[in-house]
């Protein structure tokens, strides 16, 4: 009960932190204005134009309806449901991998510590892969009833493949796990079948929702076609800095390893390791660290089996023999760089301590735009990043017609631009919020060119101080 008792109080921990904001948290334009924008009659793919693929937009969407509760919180509820799930199930994946009760604990404080690190955009979707993989590994190797958890299994894997494509080698990897089943060859392949079958569940039932709305042209072109042509962008670059965070988060996954050959459930050690290893293509092909977030779960698990044993001799430190006490001394050492991680991501942001970013670092140009615009003006934000696109839910405007997120991807295909500014030459937004220090560089130069008679058609009436990440905000009205 011991171990229970600890999960309950990290449970009320994670509680506090996020209500209080106690960690920079940040929002993203998929996660919070679209579901805004579709909640006010805008369709996914039609006239909301977006790279990624629906799900969590839907969850926040229909969250929001549901429980009268705006996006925003809606998005935050959501968010912490994952992470209380995540701390509940990681300890009893512990517990079934036949770890002890310390291992459990210890696999929690570290999902629980690093979250702050990871975890940090709210909802997004690597969190929630995250989740669904821990949930499709528990499955594989706990089910009670094997066909109904193989099932189980590959929905949540399949899941995790609906969020990115970058699931199909977590599927791949638990395919191949289950093949290697020391069952008889029929009985794999079965097994194997009936897994299969759970992981295309998610994606066939979001392409025949989209077919039967008469849009899966659409719903196609902007999660295949487009990102294959332009949502690859600029592949990101390896910092230094975040090399050391990628390695002592993970550098207890060689150990998990070589623990695993001599565990008696080497398997089930063997498919959380592989998961683990397919969670790695989550990075591509823009490297950053709330990539990390759809392996962190599993990390967490080998994090406590391996650190587990380890920590139980600490009481028995006076009997160490030389090699033994290097290996603990080591593990303190890794743990010490790993509390510094945890630690630096405590330090609160330019915005200020308490402000979640995309939500309290642009109200000011919201709460003016609440006061001054009428309730049927329409909006524009230029450029719209995952960020500075909250300002539409904030100020409760709406864009005149389509909407795109205003940056280098939403605008790469060129007939977005020009169906835009095609139709503002009928229905032009009443007001455009301008941040002047990030338009040039979110703006292709073609379309910078098109929007300069655009410009002569606003007269500029307000402007604010410079904010955080964002510089001066201009607000222009329509003459």
């Amino acid at each position: 009960m011991i171990g229970w008792v600890v999960v309950a109080a990290l449970l009320v921990v994670k509680v506090i932190t996020h209500a209080a904001v106690l960690f920079p948290m940040s929002t993203q334009v998929g996660i919070v204005t679209h579901p805004y924008l579709m909640l006010h009659g805008r369709v996914l793919y039609l006239d909301v134009l977006e790279h990624r693929p629906p799900l969590p937009a839907f969850l926040v969407a229909l969250t929001s309806q549901l429980t009268g509760l705006d996006v925003f919180a809606a998005a935050r509820g959501l968010n912490l449901g994952v992470v209380l799930l995540s701390l509940v199930l990681i300890y009893v994946l512990v517990r079934r991998l036949k770890g002890s009760q310390l291992a459990g604990v210890i696999a929690v404080l570290y999902y629980a510590a690093l979250e702050s690190a990871y975890l940090f955009v709210i909802f997004y979707f690597d969190t929630i892969a995250g989740l669904a993989l821990l949930v499709g590994v528990l499955l594989l190797i706990g089910a009670r009833w094997r066909r109904l958890g193989l099932l189980g299994a590959g929905i949540a894997f399949g899941v995790a493949l609906a969020l990115k494509p970058h699931g199909a080698l977590a599927v791949a990897v638990a395919v191949l796990w289950l093949i290697w089943d020391g069952r008889t060859p029929g009985r794999r392949w079965i097994d194997a079948a009936v897994f299969l079958l759970g992981a295309i569940l998610p994606t066939a039932l979001t392409v025949g929702l989209y077919g039967a709305a008469g849009l899966l042209g659409e719903f196609f072109y902007w999660n295949f076609t487009f990102n294959a042509l332009y949502g690859g962008g600029t592949v990101g670059t390896i910092t230094g800095d975040g090399l050391r965070r990628l390695l002592l988060t993970h550098v207890w996954m060689l150990p998990f390893l070589a623990l695993a050959r001599r565990a008696p459930n080497r398997r089930q050690y063997i498919l959380v390791f592989g998961v683990t290893v397919a969670a790695f293509v989550f990075h591509i092909p823009r490297f950053g660290e709330i990539h990390v977030a759809a392996a962190l779960p599993l990390l967490a698990v080998q994090a406590g089996l391996v650190l587990g044993p380890l920590i139980r001799q600490w009481p028995h430190w006076r009997a160490w023999h030389v090699d033994h006490a290097m290996l603990q001394m080591l593990a303190v050492g890794l743990l010490a760089g790993i509390t510094l991680n945890v630690a630096t991501s405590y330090l609160p942001t330019p915005a200020g301590p308490g402000q979640i970013i995309g939500m309290d670092d642009v109200r000011p140009v919201a709460d003016w735009l609440r006061e001054h615009a009428g309730p049927d003006d329409t909006l524009y934000v230029i450029p719209s990043t995952d960020s500075t696109a909250q300002i539409v839910p904030l100020s409760g405007r709406m864009p005149p017609g389509t909407w795109v997120t205003w940056n280098i991807w939403g605008l790469a295909p060129p007939f977005v631009a020009d169906r835009l500014l095609a139709e503002w030459e009928i229905a032009p937004p009443t007001w455009i919020v301008r941040f002047p220090d990030l338009v040039d560089a979110a703006t292709p130069e073609r379309v910078r060119r098109l929007l300069e008679p655009v410009w002569g058609r606003y007269t500029l009436v307000y402007e604010t101080e410079p904010l955080p990440f964002y510089g001066r905000a201009e607000i222009l009205h329509l003459r």
